[in-house]
């Protein structure tokens, strides 16, 4: 039987929301618009990048709005090709262990190439065989979830993220949710939760 146990990113593998505020501070910055906080970044974590564009600038013509989103996004890239973000405590031993068991995966509402920052900073490549992103297919999670399952042949699965979206889009897709709880975000009573990253094997153990 195939079991995979499916990521989010922001919150749940990393936490990159320093390196992120200054690739779009940067941006900003040299047009003189509002530079945002750390908590600018953290309401719009998990969303995909229509989604943020229309968030901080809405104000702003639909050509402007677009060009400012896709400009600070393409500087986040390659400053996170070489900062990164921190992990999580005992996050790669972790890995490491449940990529014994089960196959990993990674999905997130991001952009081509924020998937490929964290493995390649990370060192994890060799563990995880499949990832997805909005910016791959422009499909909500629950979509991407379906695609992901499909197209390994998973017989089951788990999805972990730190949302309120993640819950629905996990519930939507029929796939059980372990809600990380020491990300940026909250979810309505969840089944299965976890407050470090060590606690996913003994969790996943029990739903799998």
């Amino acid at each position: 039987m195939r079991k995979a146990v499916i990521f989010d990113i922001d919150g749940t593998l990393w936490d990159a929301k320093k390196t992120i505020r200054e690739s779009w501070n940067e941006v900003l910055s040299e047009r003189g618009y509002k530079l945002l906080t750390d908590e600018d970044i953290e309401s719009i974590l998990g969303k995909s990048l229509p989604e943020i564009g229309d968030i901080f600038f809405s104000y702003l013509g639909e050509e402007i709005k677009n060009f400012l989103t896709d400009e600070c996004y393409r500087v986040q890239c390659i400053n996170l090709k070489t900062r990164g973000g921190t992990l999580y405590p005992d996050e790669v031993t972790t890995l490491k262990k449940l990529h014994e068991d089960y196959l990993l995966m990674i999905l997130t509402n991001a952009g081509k190439g924020y998937i490929e920052s964290y493995l390649n900073t990370s060192h994890t490549e060799d563990l995880f065989i499949d990832y997805i992103c909005y910016g791959d297919t422009l499909k909500n999670k629950t979509e991407n979830l379906r695609i992901l399952i499909e197209r390994n042949n998973i017989d089951k699965a788990v999805y972990i993220g730190d949302t309120r979206d993640d819950q629905v889009y996990s519930a939507n897709a029929n796939v059980p949710f372990i809600f990380a709880s020491y990300g940026f975000g909250k979810a309505i009573d969840p089944e299965y939760s976890i407050s470090t990253f060590s606690e996913i094997p003994q969790v996943v153990k029990k739903i799998l």
